[in-house]
C-alpha cells in the first residue's frame, strides 16, 4: 500500500479565533476532505509503525473521519512515544497541557523529550513552566536573593521562548513581544515590535493589536551608555541620561505611523471580525480630531455588538459639528449604561467611559423652552 499524500508525522498547530480560546487542528488536515485511503494506510501499520499510531491519534483527537475519542488518541500517542516518535511526545503534551485529557506527572517531560528530539515548538511550553515558577516562587533570604532567583528564571524562560520563536511559533513570538514590551528589566520596544510583527504576519490577533499600539505610540530600542549592559543598544560612555532620553524621544517620534496601524487593524477586522479593531481605528482617528471618521468606525463596531463603542459613538455626536446631535448622544449614552449593567462588565475602560459620559451632563441637559408672552 502506498503512503498517503500527508506529512510522515502530523503535528497539532494552534490557531486563534479569540486571544483566550485556542482551537486545534493538525497541519494539512481539513474537516471536509476525504482521508479514507490515508486512514486505511495508518490502520494497516497501527501495530508497529509510530507514524501511523500518531497520525490516527490526531484523527481521533480532532473527530475527523471518526467520532472524537480523546482517550483513544491518548492510547495511540503513548504507543508512538514508546517507539520514540518526537511528534507524539509533542502532541500528547499539548492535549495534557490544555487539559483536553487529564494531566500526568509526565506532562512537562513530554515537552522536554520532544525538544530533545528536535521539536522546537515544545520549547514554548517549557518557557511557560519557568514563568509559572517565577509567579509562585517563595524564595528564602533577602531581597537580593529573590531578585537574583527571579532573574535566573526569567533568563531561562526567555531562552526557551526564543527557541520556539526561531521556528515561527506564533505564541512564542507574541510572548517574547509581551516580555520585552512590559517588563522593565528587559524592556526594549523595538525588539518587542520585531516579535509582534512576525506574529502579526501570521494573523495572530493579540500580536496585531499590540503591534498597532506600538505603531501609534512609537517605539525605541533600549539605549545605554554602559558597555556592560548587554541587553541594551550601546551609545557611548560619555553620554548622559538627558542626551540618551532626547535621542530616544526622536526615535519614538520617527517610528510613529498611524496609517500603518490603521492598515494592520483593518486586516485584523477583515480576517477576525474583531470589533476591537474597529474601536482602535476609531480611537486613532479621534486622536487626530477626525471625528467623522472616528464615528464611522465606532458606529460599525456598535452595530456589531461592541458595548464601549456605544459611548464613544455618542461622544462623536457631540464633538463633530457636521453630525452634532444631543438627542442621539443622550440616547447612545443611555444604551451604553443599560448594556453595561446587563453585561456586568466593570473594568477600567468602562469606568473611564462612564466618567466621560458624566462630564457631558451639563451640556446634555434639555434646553428650557421659552414661555410665549401673551398679547397686551
Amino acid at each position: 500500500m502506498s503512503r498517503p499524500e500527508l506529512p510522515d508525522s502530523l503535528k497539532f498547530a494552534e490557531h486563534y479565533t479569540h486571544p483566550d480560546f485556542p482551537v486545534y487542528k493538525a497541519t494539512s488536515l481539513s474537516a471536509d476532505a476525504d482521508y479514507s485511503e490515508a486512514i486505511a494506510f495508518f490502520v494497516n501499520g497501527i501495530d508497529d509503525d509510530p507514524h501511523c499510531q500518531n497520525n490516527l491519534a490526531i484523527f481521533f483527537a480532532l473527530g475527523i473521519h471518526y467520532e472524537q475519542d480523546l482517550e483513544k488518541a491518548r492510547t495511540l500517542l503513548i504507543s508512538a512515544i514508546a517507539l520514540n516518535l518526537p511528534e507524539a511526545c509533542f502532541n500528547l503534551g499539548l492535549l495534557e497541557h490544555y487539559r483536553l485529557i487529564s494531566r500526568s506527572p509526565s506532562t512537562l517531560h513530554r515537552f522536554t523529550s520532544a525538544l530533545s528530539l528536535g521539536i522546537k515548538e515544545a520549547s514554548y511550553y517549557l518557557g511557560l513552566n519557568e514563568e509559572r515558577n517565577i509567579s509562585r516562587a517563595d524564595f528564602d533570604g533577602n531581597a537580593m536573593d529573590r531578585s537574583e532567583a527571579f532573574g535566573d528564571a526569567r533568563v531561562r524562560s526567555l531562552r526557551y521562548h526564543a527557541v520556539a520563536a526561531e521556528v515561527g511559533h506564533v505564541l512564542a513570538l507574541t510572548r517574547m513581544g509581551e516580555i520585552h514590551h512590559r517588563e522593565m528589566e528587559v524592556r526594549d520596544d523595538a525588539l518587542a515590535m520585531k516579535y509582534y510583527s512576525q506574529a502579526a504576519q501570521q494573523n495572530h490577533l493579540p500580536a496585531m493589536f499590540a503591534a498597532a499600539e506600538l505603531l501609534v505610540s512609537g517605539y525605541s530600542p533600549r539605549l545605554s551608555a554602559s558597555e556592560t549592559d548587554k541587553s541594551a543598544f550601546y551609545i557611548h560612555n560619555d553620554w548622559n541620561r538627558e542626551r540618551i532620553n532626547t535621542l530616544q524621544a526622536m526615535i519614538i517620534e520617527q517610528t510613529r505611523d498611524r496609517n500603518a496601524a490603521i492598515t494592520l487593524l483593518g486586516r485584523a477586522w477583515k480576517i477576525h471580525r474583531a470589533t476591537e479593531a474597529l474601536e482602535m481605528m476609531g480611537d486613532i482617528r479621534k486622536e487626530e480630531k477626525d471625528y467623522r471618521a472616528a464615528g464611522s468606525y465606532y458606529l460599525t463596531a456598535m452595530h456589531k455588538g461592541n458595548i464601549p463603542c456605544l459611548a464613544k459613538c455618542g461622544e462623536m455626536f457631540l464633538l463633530c459639528e457636521e453630525i452634532r446631535s444631543k438627542t442621539l448622544a443622550r440616547d447612545l449614552f443611555k444604551q451604553f449604561k443599560a448594556r453595561m449593567a446587563e453585561s456586568r462588565i466593570l473594568n477600567t475602560k468602562m469606568l473611564e467611559l462612564t466618567e466621560m459620559i458624566n462630564s457631558y451632563r451639563e451640556e446634555l441637559k434639555p434646553t428650557p423652552k421659552k414661555k410665549k408672552r401673551g398679547r397686551g
